[in-house]
């Protein structure tokens, strides 16, 4: 899913990226925004969703930030070829 997803947005595919991806996704998923520290790349590529900009929202964020385990997405984030 997020190979496709960076690939339709016209990007190359790198694991870092989609590592990246991925600790957005847990992100939207938790805290119901996406961190905005990282690069403009997901400013487009995470549309529906809002960057995180309250305190509530930028603490959980930063909460997910230290749970996050790359294990959780290596599977759905292979090395690039």
């Amino acid at each position: 899913v997020y190979y496709d997803e960076i690939k339709r947005h016209g990007y190359s595919y790198e694991q870092k990226t989609c590592l990246k991806f991925c600790f957005q996704k847990m992100v939207i998923n938790t805290c119901g925004c996406y961190d905005s520290d990282y690069s403009p790349f997901f400013d487009r590529i995470l549309f529906g969703s809002e960057p995180c900009t309250t305190l509530n929202q930028t603490g959980c964020s930063f909460e997910v930030f230290d749970m996050f385990d790359p294990n959780q997405c290596y599977e759905q984030c292979p090395f690039e070829c």
